[in-house]
């Protein structure tokens, strides 16, 4: 069994995206016990949960897509 590892506190960097030329910001959060890795749109507003799982995979054509509910980062 793997032991659960989390940050001590929030990461942030700012980039332009690689396709859109576009400011981006990526934050990464300490999570809870049993949380896994998801990513969340914050530019839309109720957006669900991704999950970081193989089976989020929706393209892999020049990229790595993953997506739920509709949402996909």
């Amino acid at each position: 069994m793997l032991k659960q590892k989390t940050l001590a506190q929030p990461i942030k960097t700012v980039g332009i995206g690689l396709h859109s030329g576009r400011k981006s910001t990526l934050t990464i959060k300490p999570a809870p016990i049993d949380f896994g890795i998801q990513f969340v749109r914050v530019d839309m507003p109720n957006a669900a949960p991704i999950p970081a799982h193989a089976l989020a995979v929706c393209d892999t054509r020049l990229a790595s897509v993953i997506q739920s509910q509709g949402v996909k980062v």
